[in-house]
């Protein structure tokens, strides 16, 4: 993807125009909003991170998702939803073990 390409150039400018085409494209594809909010901590522009990493968590919650919120809310000082979302990621990794038997890597 172009946005990915973009964003490892730190040309974030381009990579949120690019990220922001797709998802006119594909609004449903949560790695797309995490990955543009991925572009958006890189840029310290975490209100906005925040936004697209909500929306991804509701398309598929991870464990992943939700660490990475955790950190975000942490960068904003809000220390409580902080630990509420490493709760989640911690839940979520609880429920891959339960369906695959071992922890997810």
């Amino acid at each position: 993807m172009k946005g990915d390409i973009y964003a490892k150039m730190q040309k974030y400018d381009l990579a949120l125009a690019s990220y922001g085409a797709s998802l006119k494209l594909l609004p449903d594809n949560e790695r797309i909003w995490k990955a543009r909010a991925v572009c958006y901590i890189d840029m310290g522009r975490y209100k906005e991170a925040l936004s697209d990493l909500s929306e991804a968590i509701r398309l598929h919650p991870t464990a992943a998702e939700y660490n990475l919120r955790a950190s975000v809310y942490a960068k904003l000082g809000n220390k409580e939803l902080a630990r509420k979302d490493r709760e989640m990621s911690q839940n979520k990794d609880l429920e891959s073990m339960g369906k695959s038997g071992h922890r997810p890597l």
